[in-house]
């Protein structure tokens, strides 16, 4: 599949570069990839965050890698080159979204090219990326989401001063754009999943010290609209920022603590506009001899939209039990979204939850043409279990309950809304099935399967819907 679908897309430049580098450079680049498939922040010149994300394996847990021979780098110390090609091809059989009917396919392609520099107080990162989507018709919907072209993801330089005071603290001070995760990557994410990354045109003032980091931000979103792939001009004169602290000095406990402001600006509808402040600890660990894992992110939020008063919020809770010593390593998690909505439309207030710049795939299911859970007026809990049934292979099996948090507010994820609240709150089950296989650092391949059973809500708002209503999900991507 990916071979076919780099000779179709030739034309577009980066996927044909990234696939001949990938072949050509794969044996002598294995040095240059030790580090790549770390989280995003450190990538991108931020500290480690403590907590895994899904590039890390399902639910944070280490992937299994193929042991690979060293190569000697061909590169200087100072400068580190990555690059990626994905291609991943998607099928829908039944759509929930407002002026949505039957089934549809896609083909997508992610493609980027990326180095870094660092000196002892310099670093500097480039990064480009290029997003399309083919096999798609006049019904498909497509979005910013999904499609970008070439673009810079990221492009950085800072100063660095190490061991500074008593506590030895490091000192990172760096301009440009970003693309960043912070935390489990909730409210602010470079989604490994999506086609295309969020990122931040700003500053980003770090000090990290042995088990802890501050990270101060402030800039703007760097969001293209579509279908011209142009600076969306709404997002001119927005603001984004605020401070993500960290700590792992907690024996086997990890808290994040943070404070976040947005502001969309003037430039949006009066209506729209979003002046909101958000606020969050999360805690997370292992106990029991590590065979039992936690985490709980208690958030608020609180501003206006529009003339609107702003009041949300959001809990995530989930308890795990691993076996490690047992035939395919089971792991088998508990787990609870809640995601506040808005109880009455018409009033003077607010109440759904903005998940920000936030990520879902992880633990919510797959998004782009699917996308049907999303963090906002949502009761969820669930079970997920996560084995290696043979190494290098991961198995995810998710099944999820979900209702709406407020019957009148909408069904988020598809606009489909019923004002009166009498269709009730049931949005119906879904059961995520992943296969992935890793040879790191040259091949993954991720597979998916998608049942969504339609709830009393979904059967009321759309009693008409034909089709499957099942997704599924093929993707390689190869690294060097």
């Amino acid at each position: 599949m990916l071979v076919i679908a780099n000779r179709w897309r030739l034309r577009g430049g980066l996927p044909a570069v990234a696939l001949l580098l990938t072949v050509d450079a794969a044996a002598s680049a294995q040095t240059l990839a030790r580090n790549v498939h770390q989280r995003s922040s450190a990538a991108s010149g931020g500290p480690v965050q403590a907590s895994a994300t899904a590039d890390a394996g399902l639910a944070g847990r280490s992937a299994q890698v193929v042991p690979v021979a060293a190569s000697k780098r061909v590169l200087p110390a100072w400068l580190e080159v990555h690059g990626e090609q994905r291609s991943r091809v998607e099928s829908i059989g039944r759509r929930y979204r407002l002026a949505e009917t039957g089934s549809d396919d896609v083909l997508g392609f992610r493609t980027r090219l990326r180095a870094r520099a660092t000196w002892p107080h310099v670093v500097a990162m480039a990064e480009a990326q290029d997003a399309r989507m083919t096999l798609t018709d006049s019904a498909s919907t497509i979005t910013n989401r999904m499609t970008s072209h070439v673009k810079m993801s990221q492009l950085s330089v800072g100063v660095r001063w190490p061991n500074l005071g008593a506590s030895t603290a490091t000192v990172t001070l760096e301009v440009g754009r970003f693309s960043r995760e912070y935390g489990n990557g909730r409210l602010i994410a470079r989604p490994p999943y999506g086609n295309v990354s969020n990122a931040q045109d700003g500053a980003v003032l770090g000090v990290t010290g042995k088990g802890w980091s501050v990270q101060t931000m402030a800039g703007r979103p760097a969001i293209y609209a579509y279908p011209s792939l142009k600076f969306d001009s709404r997002f001119s004169k927005a603001r984004f920022g605020g401070v993500y602290a960290t700590t792992s000095r907690v024996p086997r406990v990890n808290i994040d603590t943070y404070v976040l402001h947005l502001d969309d600006g003037a430039a949006f509808t009066a209506t729209t506009r979003r002046r909101i402040d958000t606020a969050g600890v999360r805690v997370f660990g292992t106990a029991a001899g590590r065979h039992v894992d936690f985490e709980n992110e208690t958030v608020a939020q609180w501003g206006a939209i529009g003339a609107l008063d702003h009041r949300a919020w959001f809990e995530h809770a989930q308890l795990g039990y691993a076996w490690p010593q047992v035939p395919w390593q089971p792991h088998l998690i508990a787990i609870y979204d809640h995601a506040s909505g808005d109880a009455d439309p018409t009033d003077r207030r607010s109440g759904s939850f903005d998940t920000l710049f936030g990520r879902s795939r992880f633990e919510l299911g797959p998004t782009s043409m699917f996308g049907l859970v999303a963090r906002s007026n949502l009761v969820s809990p669930g079970l997920w279990l996560i084995a290696t049934p043979v190494r290098p292979i991961e198995l995810s099996v998710q099944h999820r309950w979900n209702w709406l948090a407020q019957a009148k507010d909408r069904w988020r994820s598809t606009g489909l809304v019923d004002p009166t609240g009498r269709s009730g709150t049931e949005l119906g089950t879904q059961t995520d099935v992943r296969l992935r296989y890793r040879w790191r650092p040259h091949l993954e391949v991720d597979a998916a399967a998608v049942y969504f059973h339609d709830g009393a809500f979904v059967r009321a708002r759309k009693p008409n819907i034909k089709g499957r209503p099942v997704f599924f999900m093929l993707s390689t991507e190869w690294s060097f």
